[in-house]
């Protein structure tokens, strides 16, 4: 992962990008994955787990589990929106 250190802020942006037409349900981390996969961002749970922490911590998403189905589902919160927008500024997600 520290190969692509320069990448982070723009997967950081797609994870983003991807949750936000599902707002405000979440979208399961199985389905994410698969889908930065399908946009050249390849990666393994444990490197998304590290992602969606980083914009969980800054207050961009929610993370809810539901261990009796193995389930992880991310949502992207209102912050989150308007850090994609740009109405909030944050050099740890970039479109570039």
């Amino acid at each position: 992962m520290e190969d692509r250190a320069s990448e982070f802020p723009r997967i950081r942006y797609w994870i983003l990008n991807i949750l936000s037409p599902a707002y405000p349900n979440p979208v399961d981390f199985l389905l994410l994955r698969k889908t930065l996969s399908n946009f050249g961002f390849a990666m393994s749970d444990r490197d998304l787990c590290a992602f969606v922490s980083y914009l969980k911590e800054r207050g961009y998403v929610t993370i809810t589990e539901h261990e009796a189905y193995r389930l992880r589902m991310v949502a992207i919160t209102a912050d989150g929106l308007d850090c994609l927008d740009g109405r909030r500024q944050d050099s740890g997600v970039s479109r570039a």
